[in-house]
């Protein structure tokens, strides 16, 4: 359930995307939520901005069928309607955004690719900035931010927990991505030698019948591409070029909609990346060959050009074999399953891995729980939901039933237990609660002075980051003694706990980012 009037779609290459956000913007403006829409992006890729208005006129069909159909209106009326909605659709593009004015009420704004030109002092940055509109969640304009690979927004919303609600796009079971691509072995790690491709031309021939002519499409640096042209002649293929400068395929787009006369190597530069659209029925193989590619450029190259609906068996992706073995991959795909079942809100929810090897992510940094003024180390809370204390009755009190908890650590019967802190404060927290003779001071949170503390121990608890109430006693128990609206997802009874530790150990973030990126809130 979306909560915030920003909302940040996830959504695999060539998986739905642009239809997805063009029936969002025209129900919204059907069902008056907003005026008009503004659909705006970063790239300077014209063909990406044809691509996007011819989708808006390929769109008439879908919507007046989905009005007839889901909405019973009739046929007449709903393609008057189409019109009438397209009309309050204004599209934006790169340059076009220095001069563009728009009103902020009543209005969707969309961000396209917006992992792209995502830096601050950019031209999305710039737009925004003069039009009165945020990224980081605050301003209470409808937003939607639709990527891909939106990596440092996803580390930004998690990181300071921005007001923003986080989607993925299900495309399913006839979607082939990412994982599709992996498991199915589409994908062949290269080391960058030229002679490899003639292995992948070799490849690709077996694969498609002898009267069935196709592509291989290159994207290398000009000294490599005079090596890879000398082996593609010797077997016999033709060589056509798409770059800023010459465009010698027949496509000046770069559909490939038909197959070429005869076997064709493509060497490309600067195109087909994010959002374009390519006919994949007559491609033989794709090869990309920088191997200091980031995970974003990677995912938004060739090998997301490929991803498909349709029947993508023959096609063979060709990767550098370093940017497959860093695990970067793994984890992209790890994120999307995590995004599938995020609850912010939740307090045991854990932070969804991401790649970080992207536009703005930075090296995490160890961050050493803190010293407070009695030599003591603060560390991350610990949770304990109140069904962990229902058979031991009533009459037990909370320290002694914590106690015994603590005294059985690691028991699976205590599995709902959250505890991210490090080995060696985890063995000296265990010693401490376990031991009946601790003194614990007792807050409800349900008090103005406590409450204050709740957003923090639950971020610092998902994070695994440390938290410092400047109570300086050993242990502090923050009791849930109410219903708390604002974390919706605790119960009374449910309890955080404070401890600190003679010893640091080191907790290792997760990620970070540079903090340059526009969704960063600064403080």
């Amino acid at each position: 359930m979306v909560k915030t009037p920003y909302v940040l779609l996830v959504a695999q290459p060539q998986s739905g995307k642009t239809d997805t956000f063009l029936l969002c913007a025209f129900e919204f403006i059907r069902l008056n939520k907003v005026q008009r829409v503004v659909l705006f992006s970063g790239n300077s890729d014209l063909e990406l901005k044809k691509q996007t208005l011819d989708g808006i006129a390929d769109f008439c069909f879908k919507y007046t069928n989905y009005l007839v159909e889901r909405e019973n209106i009739a046929i007449n009326d709903a393609q008057m309607l189409y019109l009438r909605i397209r009309d309050t659709i204004e599209v934006i593009w790169s340059g076009q955004l220095l001069k563009a004015k728009t009103s902020v009420k009543k209005t969707l704004f969309i961000w396209e690719e917006s992992h792209y030109a995502q830096s601050a002092d950019m031209l999305p940055h710039q737009f925004m900035h003069e039009n009165g509109v945020s990224a980081t969640g605050m301003s209470e304009d409808y937003f939607l931010s639709v990527s891909a690979t939106p990596f440092s927004e996803i580390a930004d919303i998690v990181l300071q927990k921005q007001q923003k609600s986080m989607v993925y796009l299900s495309p399913g079971p006839l979607y082939k991505g990412v994982e599709h691509f992996m498991e199915n072995g589409l994908i062949i790690p290269h080391e960058g030698n030229p002679s490899e491709l003639l292995k992948a031309i070799r490849d690709a021939e077996t694969r498609f019948p002898a009267d069935k002519k196709i592509y291989g499409i290159i994207r290398c640096s000009n000294p490599a591409e005079v090596d890879y042209t000398k082996v593609a002649r010797k077997c016999g293929w033709d060589i056509q070029h798409f770059n800023m400068v010459v465009k010698t395929v027949e496509y000046k787009d770069i559909s490939l909609p038909e197959a070429p006369e005869k076997n064709t190597i493509v060497f490309i530069k600067g195109a087909l990346r994010m959002g374009k659209q390519v006919c994949k029925d007559h491609i033989g193989f794709v090869m990309e060959t920088s191997g200091t590619s980031n995970t974003d450029t990677l995912l938004q190259g060739l090998w997301g050009r490929m991803f498909s609906f349709g029947d993508v068996s023959r096609i063979r992706v060709y990767i550098p074999a370093n940017l497959l073995g860093s695990g970067e991959v793994a984890r992209y795909i790890q994120m999307i399953g995590e995004i599938e079942n995020y609850n912010a809100d939740a307090p045991d929810a854990t932070a969804p891995k991401i790649p970080l090897k992207a536009m703005n992510m930075a090296r995490p940094s160890d961050g050493q729980p803190k010293l407070t003024k009695n030599n003591t180390y603060t560390c991350s809370p610990v949770f304990l939901p109140s069904s962990l204390f229902t058979h031991f009755g009533l009459e037990m009190p909370l320290d002694a039933c914590i106690s015994s908890i603590f005294n059985d650590y690691g028991n699976p019967e205590y599995s709902a237990l959250v505890n991210r802190n490090n080995k060696v404060q985890t063995d000296e927290i265990c010693g401490i609660l376990k031991n009946l003779g601790t003194d614990f001071a007792e807050h409800k949170l349900s008090r103005v002075s406590n409450r204050k503390h709740l957003p923090k121990l639950v971020q610092s608890l998902q994070n695994g980051t440390e938290f410092h109430s400047t109570v300086q006693s050993q242990v502090q128990i923050w009791l849930v003694d109410e219903l708390m609206p604002e974390c919706p997802t605790l119960r009374k009874g449910d309890v955080f706990i404070e401890v600190k530790t003679a010893e640091a150990g080191v907790v290792l973030m997760e990620y970070a980012t540079t903090q340059t990126e526009v969704f960063y809130k600064k403080k």
